[in-house]
């Protein structure tokens, strides 16, 4: 709201609310109709009158950028991981093959299972669980038997070796 002591007035799209000093509503007119007369009830200057609540606006596309990185976070780091064909785990499972026997670090399995290096910490424990869960489920159906067991490491016991059995 704009005014002086004697009232004030509001900008709203092409037409001017007019209060008194108490804040009560008098009138409403276009803006186009004879602003001299604005002039004369409402000493204010001239750049008052064409000037809009930008509180609106600033809010709007304050509001616009809040919900475009909600939206961008949810897309980028909140996706699901697909789950691999048959296909890709019966490729997993012949890349596993060679190793049989051994005992891998988190790092080594991650390589074997092309799990990227550019992933957080947390995101690729979750992706080399996913698939060690997946893999053993596809390899027990036709074995019965886990291919990957995890074994504790005994000197950090939050950490694992991964264990590639026959």
């Amino acid at each position: 709201m704009h005014g002086s002591d004697d009232g004030y007035y509001r900008v709203i799209g092409d037409s001017i609310a007019i209060y008194n000093n108490k804040l009560e509503f008098e009138m409403t007119e276009a803006i186009n109709t004879d602003i001299e007369r604005y002039h004369q009830l409402y000493p204010v200057n001239a750049t008052a009158l064409s000037e809009t609540d930008s509180d609106i606006n600033y809010l709007l596309i304050l509001t616009a950028l809040v919900l475009l990185g909600i939206g961008g976070y949810i897309f980028l780091f909140r996706r699901k991981i697909k789950a691999p064909s048959s296909e890709d785990m019966h490729q997993l499972v012949d890349q596993l093959i060679p190793i049989i026997g051994k005992t891998l670090s988190s790092d080594e399995l991650d390589q074997a299972l092309n799990i990227p290096e550019y992933l957080s910490p947390e995101n690729a424990r979750y992706k080399r669980s996913k698939l060690v869960n997946e893999i053993n489920e596809y390899y027990r159906v036709k074995f019965s038997t886990d291919l990957i067991t995890r074994i504790k490491d005994p000197n950090d016991k939050r950490k694992f070796f991964y264990r590639i059995n026959s």
